[in-house]
Protein backbone atom coordinates (compact mmCIF):
# COMPACT_ATOMS: atom_id res chain seq x y z
CA UNK A 1 0.00 0.00 0.00
CA UNK A 2 0.90 3.28 -0.77
CA UNK A 3 -0.52 6.23 0.79
CA UNK A 4 0.16 8.56 -1.92
CA UNK A 5 -1.84 10.71 -4.68
CA UNK A 6 1.30 10.34 -6.56
CA UNK A 7 1.13 8.20 -9.98
CA UNK A 8 4.44 7.24 -9.55
CA UNK A 9 3.85 4.57 -7.95
CA UNK A 10 0.78 3.49 -9.82
CA UNK A 11 3.49 1.74 -12.07
CA UNK A 12 3.38 -2.17 -11.93
CA UNK A 13 6.75 -2.82 -11.96
CA UNK A 14 8.27 -1.16 -9.33
CA UNK A 15 10.62 -3.54 -7.14
CA UNK A 16 11.72 -2.59 -3.47
CA UNK A 17 15.32 -2.63 -3.09
CA UNK A 18 17.53 -1.85 0.29
CA UNK A 19 18.10 1.93 -0.66
CA UNK A 20 16.01 4.14 1.89
CA UNK A 21 14.78 7.72 -0.20
CA UNK A 22 13.67 10.95 2.82
CA UNK A 23 12.82 14.04 1.31
CA UNK A 24 11.57 17.20 2.77
CA UNK A 25 9.67 17.56 -0.58
CA UNK A 26 6.64 15.26 -1.72
CA UNK A 27 6.84 16.68 -5.25
CA UNK A 28 10.52 16.59 -5.43
CA UNK A 29 10.19 12.85 -3.49
CA UNK A 30 8.09 11.50 -6.17
CA UNK A 31 10.16 12.46 -9.24
CA UNK A 32 13.53 11.36 -7.61
CA UNK A 33 11.49 7.85 -7.36
CA UNK A 34 10.01 8.20 -10.82
CA UNK A 35 14.08 9.14 -11.65
CA UNK A 36 15.51 6.25 -9.70
CA UNK A 37 12.29 3.65 -11.42
CA UNK A 38 13.51 4.78 -14.83
CA UNK A 39 17.60 4.05 -14.08
CA UNK A 40 16.28 0.66 -12.60
CA UNK A 41 17.28 1.80 -9.01
CA UNK A 42 15.42 -0.17 -6.00
CA UNK A 43 13.96 1.62 -3.43
CA UNK A 44 12.59 0.01 -0.89
CA UNK A 45 11.18 2.93 1.02
CA UNK A 46 10.34 7.07 -0.02
CA UNK A 47 9.56 9.13 3.15
CA UNK A 48 8.28 12.76 2.75
CA UNK A 49 9.18 14.53 5.74
CA UNK A 50 7.44 17.48 4.79
CA UNK A 51 7.61 20.85 7.16
CA UNK A 52 9.31 18.54 9.88
CA UNK A 53 6.26 19.49 12.37
CA UNK A 54 7.19 16.12 14.20
CA UNK A 55 9.77 14.09 12.68
CA UNK A 56 12.75 14.59 10.63
CA UNK A 57 15.16 13.56 8.25
CA UNK A 58 17.74 12.72 11.30
CA UNK A 59 14.80 10.44 13.12
CA UNK A 60 14.68 8.42 10.09
CA UNK A 61 18.22 8.51 9.46
CA UNK A 62 18.81 7.06 12.39
CA UNK A 63 15.60 4.69 12.25
CA UNK A 64 17.33 3.21 8.69
CA UNK A 65 21.39 2.94 10.37
CA UNK A 66 19.85 0.52 12.52
CA UNK A 67 17.55 -1.84 10.14
CA UNK A 68 19.64 -4.39 9.00
CA UNK A 69 18.14 -4.58 5.54
CA UNK A 70 18.83 -0.95 4.71
CA UNK A 71 22.22 -0.29 2.33
CA UNK A 72 22.39 3.18 1.27
CA UNK A 73 19.77 6.31 2.97
CA UNK A 74 19.55 9.03 0.46
CA UNK A 75 17.60 12.05 1.17
CA UNK A 76 16.45 15.95 -0.28
CA UNK A 77 17.39 18.08 2.61
CA UNK A 78 15.96 21.93 2.38
CA UNK A 79 16.94 22.58 5.69
CA UNK A 80 18.30 21.11 9.36
CA UNK A 81 16.54 22.61 12.17
CA UNK A 82 18.83 20.17 14.72
CA UNK A 83 22.82 20.28 13.46
CA UNK A 84 23.94 18.26 16.20
CA UNK A 85 20.86 15.35 15.80
CA UNK A 86 21.39 15.49 12.48
CA UNK A 87 25.46 14.71 12.67
CA UNK A 88 24.51 11.88 15.42
CA UNK A 89 22.21 10.39 12.84
CA UNK A 90 24.78 10.19 9.84
CA UNK A 91 27.79 9.51 11.89
CA UNK A 92 25.26 6.47 13.27
CA UNK A 93 25.02 5.68 9.60
CA UNK A 94 28.43 6.00 8.86
CA UNK A 95 29.42 3.72 11.59
CA UNK A 96 26.91 0.65 10.63
CA UNK A 97 28.73 0.77 6.73
CA UNK A 98 25.23 3.05 5.50
CA UNK A 99 26.30 6.16 2.68
CA UNK A 100 24.56 8.75 3.12
CA UNK A 101 24.14 10.53 -0.07
CA UNK A 102 22.00 14.24 -0.24
CA UNK A 103 20.47 16.58 -2.41
CA UNK A 104 21.26 19.75 -0.14
CA UNK A 105 19.39 23.05 -1.75
CA UNK A 106 19.29 26.43 -0.04
CA UNK A 107 23.11 26.80 -0.82
CA UNK A 108 22.81 29.82 -2.62
CA UNK A 109 20.99 33.32 -2.20
CA UNK A 110 18.66 32.26 -4.79
CA UNK A 111 18.19 28.85 -3.17
CA UNK A 112 18.24 30.14 0.21
CA UNK A 113 15.09 32.34 -0.73
CA UNK A 114 13.20 29.57 -2.39
CA UNK A 115 13.41 27.19 0.41
CA UNK A 116 12.12 30.20 2.49
CA UNK A 117 8.99 30.94 -0.07
CA UNK A 118 8.83 26.65 -0.29
CA UNK A 119 8.79 25.61 3.70
CA UNK A 120 9.12 28.73 5.27
CA UNK A 121 11.65 27.32 7.48
CA UNK A 122 15.31 29.18 7.57
CA UNK A 123 18.77 27.81 5.54
CA UNK A 124 21.22 26.73 8.17
CA UNK A 125 24.32 29.45 7.29
CA UNK A 126 26.37 27.50 4.55
CA UNK A 127 29.30 27.17 6.88
CA UNK A 128 27.50 25.11 9.20
CA UNK A 129 25.70 22.60 6.29
CA UNK A 130 29.36 22.03 4.99
CA UNK A 131 31.02 20.80 8.06
CA UNK A 132 28.11 18.89 8.60
CA UNK A 133 28.58 17.49 5.63
CA UNK A 134 32.23 16.82 6.07
CA UNK A 135 31.60 15.12 9.97
CA UNK A 136 29.14 13.11 9.03
CA UNK A 137 30.94 11.62 5.86
CA UNK A 138 28.19 12.95 3.49
CA UNK A 139 28.11 12.04 -0.20
CA UNK A 140 26.76 14.99 -1.80
CA UNK A 141 24.77 14.72 -5.01
CA UNK A 142 24.90 17.81 -7.14
CA UNK A 143 23.04 18.07 -10.64
CA UNK A 144 24.67 17.55 -13.41
CA UNK A 145 25.39 21.50 -13.96
CA UNK A 146 26.55 22.44 -10.78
Amino acid sequence: MVPTISQVFDQPDMQPGQSRFVSQSGAVGTAVMALAHSEQIKIGYFVSTGNEGDLEFADFCEHFADEPSVSTIAGYLEGVRDGTKFIRAVKRAARAGKPVILLKVGTTDVGERAVRSHTGALAEPRRSTARAFREGNIVRARAPNS
